[in-house]
């Protein structure tokens, strides 16, 4: 019953702990997709599409 209740305080834990990280990092997120949607010359050429002939 012990080890039971150890998981699921340890999962409660990490969910809390994982919802709270995206919630604070989410605005720095949404920013970076800002930049890269109204700048894509900010995308490594790896990424970027290239004009080919033929």
């Amino acid at each position: 019953m012990n080890r039971c209740i150890q998981l699921a305080l340890k999962r409660a834990f990490d969910t809390v702990i994982s919802l709270t990280v995206l919630t604070l990092l989410s605005p720095l997120m949404a920013l970076i997709a800002l930049a890269i949607k109204l700048n894509p010359t900010l995308l490594p050429t790896s990424t970027a599409r290239s004009r080919q002939k033929g």
